[in-house]
């Protein structure tokens, strides 16, 4: 059995009204959680705020329309339906919007997770913003940890010749079979870079030395390769130790990590770092976080966008067809006139039926609603209604 139009109307209404409340708990959740992650989460939150707006007037439309179909207020179904055309063009700009988005996110998170461990120790906003990121998805540094590697978090260490190290020196400590330090330096092509060995027991010879620049471009292109793996591929978390020497490191490497990245072990400090960890090669520890946070944070951004598509998809076919469904129970012009009893085929009808009960063809008895007035055949239109009766005399 076919729905009639105003149960059709009505389901569609309440349909709306639904997903414009599921659009609105959606954004001001993602707008709540993830605003304070400044512009890390921009997009995800941007379009959340947008999608909060098209919530609110998604359930007044959707309120709107039950109202307007159950009272079958008939003047309100061209208002209500223009409301939802509306309501269908701006949910089809979100979701344009947010095909757009998903396709930059990953590239748009890495920019500015890039941008907040470049600036951790400059700015404190940048600091508050990595650490708690850092936190809450259990990871450190941008695509793994060794990342860290060429930010200082170590500003006022001492090398060697007794001179302290400012922003540009390094973040990773060497310490020497002797007990004099050197340092690996952070350059912007990678994360190991030359090293300055002194005191004795390091290389002994040339050859050593030759052997030693080998072993140490080795390290650099197996490096290299780890962090140029791509996001989409699962990594394994743990730590591979080789022969005591995680990632084939140095033996003698060894590098600052934040507080947030540790897992135990961690030092804390009277800075506005609020402490460190450190790792060492050589005694393999693993108190800290692995993975790199840009894996789980790019996963949540474009399951955020997405989740947003789909239901902006659902609410956008809803509010089209909900515009052709009023469309189709807007009364013609005759049926309003209808409604209004202006015109009335069925008394239109009666009447003429009443007409027709009085003509003189008709067999049935006259209707005594109907008006006889006293007129002759011989002149019709001459009335003797106000002669009186005619006296008749007998003779005998």
């Amino acid at each position: 059995m076919a729905l009639s139009s105003k149960v059709r109307g009505t389901i569609v209404a309440v349909l709306v009204f639904i997903f414009g409340i599921i659009h609105f708990g959606l954004g001001i959740g993602i707008a709540r959680d993830y605003s304070r992650y400044k512009d890390i989460f921009r997009q995800s939150v941007a379009l959340a705020i947008y999608d909060l707006i098209i919530g609110i007037f998604g359930t007044v439309v959707g309120i709107l329309s039950i109202v307007v179909i159950t009272t079958q207020r008939i003047n309100l179904y061209r208002p209500a339906a223009i409301c939802s055309l509306v309501l269908g063009v701006l949910t089809l700009g979100s979701l344009i919007t947010a095909l757009a988005l998903n396709s930059q996110a990953i590239g748009y998170v890495r920019s500015r997770l890039t941008y907040r461990m470049s600036s951790f120790t400059s700015i404190g906003d940048s600091l508050s913003v990595v650490n708690d990121i850092q936190t809450r998805y259990e990871c450190c540094g941008e695509n793994l940890w060794l990342d860290w590697a060429q930010v200082v978090l170590n500003p006022a260490s001492t090398n060697a010749a007794g001179a302290v190290s400012g922003p540009g020196s390094s973040n990773t400590i060497i310490t020497s079979g002797s007990g004099s330090t050197s340092s690996l330096s952070n350059s912007d092509s990678g994360i190991f870079g030359s090293t300055s060995n002194s005191g004795s027991g390091i290389f002994s010879s040339s050859s050593q030395s030759k052997t030693g620049s080998r072993r140490r471009r080795q390290d650099w292109d197996r490096g290299s390769k780890t962090l140029q793996q791509p996001m989409h591929r699962k990594r394994d978390i743990s730590v591979p130790n080789s022969n005591g020497n995680i990632y084939n490191l140095p033996s003698n490497y060894s590098i600052y990590l934040p507080l947030s990245c540790c897992t135990g072990g961690g030092t804390s400090s009277g800075n506005s770092l609020g402490g460190v960890c450190t790792f060492n090669a050589g005694n393999g520890s693993t108190n800290f976080y692995v993975r790199g946070c840009l894996e789980p944070i790019s996963n949540t951004v474009v399951s955020q966008i997405t989740g947003m598509a789909v239901i902006n998809v659902c609410l956008a076919i809803l509010a089209f067809v909900f515009v052709l469904v009023l469309m189709h129970m807007i009364p013609s012009e005759n049926q309003a006139q209808d409604k209004n009893g202006l015109y009335d085929g069925t008394q239109q009808t009666q009447y003429q039926q009443v007409q027709n009960s009085g003509s003189i063809m008709n067999p049935a008895a006259p209707s005594p609603y109907y008006n006889y007035s006293a007129s002759s055949f011989v002149s019709p239109t001459h009335d003797y209604s106000n002669y009186a009766n005619p006296t008749y005399t007998v003779y005998q």
